[in-house]
């Protein structure tokens, strides 16, 4: 079976000069990225840790960012502690 790998592309829009920043979101289709911001380039894993702080969604399956493939993954360790993040395959 072939692993279907997804790219995750960062892309701004909106500067706030005020503060000079940009409100940004992450999309999977380099064609809406296009739209949206047409110096998009692939999320970073922090980018994607940011986006479910900011949001709760989680991009299931393999994606791609800027540092590699990563899949979310939640366990427990031997303790008992929850860890969920999104790990490098």
């Amino acid at each position: 079976m072939e692993i279907v790998v997804t790219d995750i592309f960062k892309c701004n829009f909106n500067y706030k000069s005020n503060t000079d920043t940009w409100e940004w979101d992450l999309v999977t289709s380099p064609v809406e990225a296009q739209k949206i911001d047409p110096e998009y380039k692939l999320a970073s894993l922090n980018d994607l840790h940011e986006y479910i702080a900011a949001c709760g969604y989680i991009f299931k399956g393999v994606v791609r960012v800027a540092e590699g493939d990563f899949t979310w993954s939640e366990y427990h360790d031997k303790q008992g502690e929850y860890f969920c993040e999104y790990v490098h395959v």
